[in-house]
């Protein structure tokens, strides 16, 4: 279909400039802080690129010869950045390294945050600190509902403990010593000395725990000074 001054009027997929009708589905791609139309064809052999890339694979050489040849794409800055990740085989390698370093860095977090002694005092027996790496803390705010309330008055009523109120305090300090650990373990640190909780009631039920503490590095002390 052609304008009253012979221009195309037709839908194109963005990406391989190809006309789009009854006979090629269309989707959406999302392209920076707009959608684009494209053909079925760029969005199937587009989903193999995802796929290789998130599999951490080259893909399909037919399919990265596919995208290479279409000028488009090099010609439009939006596209060439998008596509860039998928057909540079230097990208995808790099952000492959960087995927694999973050990965590692966050196991290295998580088994850092498992071991992580911590002590309300300002000395760990049999250790002496090396490095301090600042303040740390922790916040974590929790319902105490309706139940755990009636339960703890009726046991205030008899002279009882409440065990639900108990349980929902030991579940919110945790969550927010579970906290500081994280930023703990994010400084280099292996142990928090000095840790203290703060605790604060709200409206609505609301309990609030604040626990901080000083992040260092800690070493074993020889055994001639212990």
């Amino acid at each position: 279909m052609r304008g009253a001054e012979g221009e195309d009027n037709m839908e194109r997929c963005s990406i391989c400039q190809k006309e789009i009708n009854r006979y090629v589905g269309a989707t959406w791609l999302k392209l920076g802080k707009k959608d684009i139309k494209i053909c079925h064809i760029c969005n199937m052999n587009l989903g193999i690129l995802q796929s290789a890339n998130e599999a951490g694979t080259n893909p399909d050489p037919s399919v990265v010869e596919y995208f290479e040849s279409i000028k488009n794409i090099s010609l439009d800055p939006e596209l060439s950045a998008y596509f860039r990740p998928y057909l540079d085989k230097e990208e995808r390698e790099r952000l492959a390294q960087e995927e694999a370093e973050r990965k590692e860095l966050e196991q290295k977090h998580k088994e850092a945050e498992a071991n992580m002694i911590c002590t309300t005092g300002f000395q760990v027996d049999g250790y002496r600190i090396r490095k301090y790496c600042g303040l740390v803390g922790g916040e974590a705010v929790l319902g105490t509902g309706f139940v755990s309330e009636f339960a703890a008055s009726v046991s205030d009523t008899f002279g009882k403990r409440s065990g639900m109120f108990e349980e929902k305090m030991r579940m919110v300090k945790l969550e927010a010593q579970m906290e500081m650990r994280r930023q703990a373990a994010q400084t280099g640190a292996n142990a928090i000395i000095g840790v203290s909780y703060q605790i604060a009631t709200f409206a609505a039920n609301m309990i609030g725990v604040s626990v901080n503490g000083t992040a260092v590095v800690i070493e074993t002390l020889p055994e001639e000074v212990r």
